[in-house]
């Protein structure tokens, strides 16, 4: 018997690059007010199975973060995080308390990706930047 594993990582390190995953992700260009975006991605081959983790934070900008939001999200109770162990370095160790956290998964869409997911989304209001983290498989 042969299995494969490992991982697989990338970042998006020029401003084009971080703006295409910004579309991938939400559907639309960043406006040009979202001054900052980091992106970086994570795929880990298991014995029988793959997984990906997708972590994105951004300026916060009223206007786009509603169009993210509306009707897509739902505000987060009693959802425990993800293990952010292979989280990269921007990412922050913890939600500052008081922030309200936003949730999807493939049961909230119409469309089947074709994959299990979870989302995760939300302002930090101290730091001005919105973090969004995705964890899929399938």
């Amino acid at each position: 018997m042969v299995a494969c594993s490992g991982a697989d990582s990338r970042e998006a390190k020029t401003r084009k690059e971080q703006e295409v995953e910004f579309n991938k992700a939400f559907g639309f260009h960043p406006p040009a007010t979202i001054t900052t975006i980091n992106h970086t991605y994570l795929s880990s081959r298991n014995v029988i199975d793959r997984s990906y983790d997708e972590w994105l934070s951004f300026t916060f900008e009223q206007a786009s973060f509603d169009k993210i939001i509306r009707g897509k999200y739902k505000q987060a109770q009693n959802i425990a995080m993800p293990d952010e162990s292979e989280s990269p370095a921007w990412w922050p160790k913890a939600n500052p308390s008081g922030t309200v956290l936003f949730f999807r998964s493939q049961d909230d869409t119409s469309t089947d990706e074709g994959f299990q997911f979870q989302e995760y989304i939300w302002h930090d209001k101290a730091s001005g930047l919105v973090f969004f983290h995705k964890s899929y498989w399938g």
